[in-house]
């Protein structure tokens, strides 16, 4: 059966990389004594599958993470089972099991959506926003507009729905050099479809 858990990333764990995060998910399932699959070779690993990665100091209300159980079991006793053996700040949304896996997470992401929390931010409009990217040593400047498919403001600062080929850490750079206070965590990991967007989480 494929397992699917939805968490969040808070607390220190904001600071700990993305293969950091791997590792502590292959110790937390490690230690659930679960009959778990494993790749082949001289040095198995759980096989797992995790939604895109976010930069440091970033936090997150959706995390995801598919892996594999070569037995059935009820998904509370599975979650039930995860939860204790997770540290304190990784915190456990949701999970389900789904019937096929024909992608990875991260080529089913086709949007990511964030909160950009911070006073002065209230008052930016990031559709006239400009990216610079390095490219082989040469300056690439791409306008933020062409990427974003929703702005909107809530009472902390702005919320964002942008193609996932945006790079975050550029959003992030470009904000650290307008020298702005600003917090982020993203939302949600989101599929288009059809013009709606769907939740990854809710994909089978």
């Amino acid at each position: 059966m494929i397992v699917r858990i939805e968490y969040k990333k808070i607390g220190s764990l904001i600071f700990i990389s993305t293969l950091d995060t791997e590792r502590l998910w292959e110790r937390i399932l490690r230690r659930t004594d679960l009959n778990l699959k494993y790749t082949e070779g001289y040095n198995p690993k759980v096989v797992k599958d995790f939604s895109p990665a976010i930069p440091l100091g970033v936090f997150s209300e959706s995390e995801i993470i598919d892996f594999m159980i070569t037995e059935n079991l009820e998904i509370d006793y599975v979650l039930s089972i995860i939860k204790k053996v997770s540290p304190f700040d990784l915190f456990i949304k949701r999970g389900k099991v789904i019937n096929e896996k024909f992608a990875s997470l991260s080529s089913l992401t086709t949007h990511i959506e964030v909160e950009i929390a911070g006073e002065k931010i209230k008052n930016l409009n990031f559709k006239e926003l400009e990216l610079d990217k390095n490219i082989n040593g040469k300056l690439k400047v791409t306008e933020l507009n062409r990427f974003i498919f929703k702005e909107s403001e809530n009472e902390n600062g702005k919320i964002l729905i942008f193609d996932s080929k945006v790079s975050l850490k550029n959003i992030m750079n470009k904000l650290n050099k307008m020298e702005l206070d600003f917090i982020i965590t993203k939302k949600n990991n989101l599929n288009l479809q059809n013009d709606k967007l769907i939740s990854i989480f809710d994909l089978n």
